[in-house]
């Protein structure tokens, strides 16, 4: 009942999603949703190609970013934190 009620509210292909990087991590969220706050140190590795990144907190448990919808000054920032803090810590 809570799904269909939430999918009338806010249609599948209309949800308003949003990202905040910064030096302590990422803040995300989808419209009507609580935020997820993860820090650098939890990211263990993370692989990509010229449409999405998969930043893994383990071996099966990832986030999901949608490069493609990021202009190219937001993907460079975002590879820029990935490189300072993920690959470091491999």
């Amino acid at each position: 009942m809570y799904r269909k009620l939430f999918d009338k509210n806010f249609p599948p292909g209309k949800r308003t999603t949003w990202c905040v990087v910064d030096d302590d991590g990422i803040v995300s969220a989808m419209q009507a949703t609580d935020e997820e706050k993860r820090t650098w140190k939890e990211f263990v590795h993370f692989v990509q190609n010229e449409k999405i990144m998969l930043l893994y907190l383990s071996e099966k448990s990832f986030m999901f970013i949608p490069t493609s919808s990021l202009s190219v000054e937001q993907r460079t920032e975002l590879l820029g934190y990935v490189d300072r803090f993920v690959r470091k810590q491999r």
